[in-house]
């Protein structure tokens, strides 16, 4: 039996040939299996009739339940300790909260050489120029 490299190496010898006649001398026939065990039917690769295409077949293998690790559970509040790392996680959170959002423009013009003015909010393109009248009677 002919292993893949073997086969892909025969179509460059038969210089991409797409014709019938060309993988009939072949030995593989249609079917064309890379696993040692012959009734082992978990992934396979196929030839087509024509010989033009190769088809892989490798379904999604199942994993036992025994092996799985249940979700860690998160503490929104990190359970209020004193430890020096829940300290610096509120800190980031207060800080990310009252992030100055000028000297991030800033970063950002100078990291991407673009002007400040393309990180600024554009809404007025987005508003409707002849918005509806409330009450018509007014």
């Amino acid at each position: 039996m002919l292993t893949f490299s073997k086969l892909m190496a025969l179509r460059h010898l038969l210089g991409f040939q797409r014709t019938r006649a060309a993988f009939d001398a072949l030995p593989l026939g249609r079917n064309y299996s890379t696993t040692t065990n012959p009734g082992d039917k978990s992934h396979m690769i196929v030839l087509t009739d024509d010989g033009s295409t190769i088809v892989c077949w490798h379904p999604e293998q199942e994993f036992p339940y025994e092996h799985t690790k249940p979700l860690p559970k998160v503490d929104p509040e990190l359970n209020e300790g004193d430890s020096v790392l829940k300290l610096q996680v509120r800190l980031d959170n207060i800080n990310r909260s009252y992030r100055n959002e000028r000297l991030e423009i800033e970063a950002l013009t100078k990291l991407t050489y673009t002007s400040k003015h393309r990180w600024y909010p554009k809404n007025n393109k987005y508003k409707d120029p002849n918005p509806p009248v409330d009450r018509e009677g007014l």
